[in-house]
């Protein structure tokens, strides 16, 4: 794993709320990830919105990878990067503000990396997290780029968006929201839970097809070799694959970190995110 660049990615704060016109977020987040990739010969752009695309890949049809750059505007003030520990169940761990500085560690990972397999778009969105009035920016920045999608006339065969989540869950899926202030975590989330990543966020008219795609993935993955834990669950969040749903079957995908996402001194087991590299890899090989 590299962790100097996911440490360098999560000690730049960016607030995806902050807007100038159509152009949305401010911080040093988004900056340093353009320079990544062009660092790596990509020639990545931004849009009107302030969202960052890439492509990478030669061969098939455009699969997409979503991370957003933003930090909960809840924890922003606590973004000061993230440490490696050693944990005496997990081994080494991350400590900090992980949501979501690892989804875009992963997807600048592939983007990087990923030289001659499936063609793929990677965008790293402004604003996934709600707002304070009620999460009326929330998704905002997919929305845009399934705007942009359209106007471009590009259909990809499935979305992904990238980020770090919950364990295995104690509680209904849908009335996690409802009781979240008044339980602790340990109340709604199974720790002993050892699933390694999920695949959730299922959801919208493509669902079926989404839920078929994510399958045959997991699949794949396991029969060449990929004995780490990759799981399905039904779990739906802010995340962007609802906006994605729209245009192509979508989902989310992310190792398992532990701890409240809108609170700070998250961790997340060093392992779960190789097995999250390993599979994505996978979904993008040719």
């Amino acid at each position: 794993m590299d962790d100097k660049l996911l440490l360098e990615i999560a000690k730049r704060p960016f607030d995806g709320h902050f807007r100038k016109g159509m152009r949305r977020g401010r911080g040093e987040r988004r900056d340093f990830i353009v320079a990544t990739l062009r660092k790596a010969g990509l020639e990545p752009h931004e849009d009107r919105y302030g969202n960052v695309w890439v492509e990478s890949g030669k061969i098939g049809k455009h699969r997409l990878l979503s991370s957003h750059m933003d930090v909960d505007p809840r924890t922003i003030r606590h973004s000061k990067g993230i440490r490696v520990r050693d944990h005496p169940r997990h081994g080494k761990i991350y400590t900090g503000i992980l949501d979501n500085a690892v989804g875009c560690y992963l997807n600048l990972k592939l983007a990087t990396t990923n030289k001659s397999g499936r063609k793929t778009l990677h965008i790293f969105t402004t604003t996934e997290e709600p707002a304070k009035t009620k999460g009326r920016d929330s998704k905002m920045s997919a929305d845009n780029v399934v705007k942009t999608l359209r106007m471009r006339k590009i259909k990809p065969s499935v979305c992904v968006a990238i980020d770090v989540t919950y364990p295995g869950l104690k509680v209904p899926a849908r009335r996690l929201a409802e009781i979240w202030d008044e339980n602790e975590y340990s109340e709604l989330f199974d720790l002993k839970d050892g699933t390694q990543t999920y695949v959730d966020g299922i959801t919208g008219r493509t669902r079926r097809k989404a839920t078929n795609t994510a399958r045959q993935l997991i699949n794949h993955y396991k029969k060449n070799g990929g004995r780490q834990s990759v799981q399905m669950r039904e779990l739906s969040g802010w995340d962007e694959a609802q906006s994605y749903s729209k245009i192509a079957p979508s989902f989310a995908y992310g190792p398992v970190g532990y701890g409240k996402f809108d609170e700070p001194n998250q961790t997340l087991p060093k392992k779960h995110l190789a097995t999250a590299l390993r599979f994505l890899r996978r979904m993008t090989a040719a």
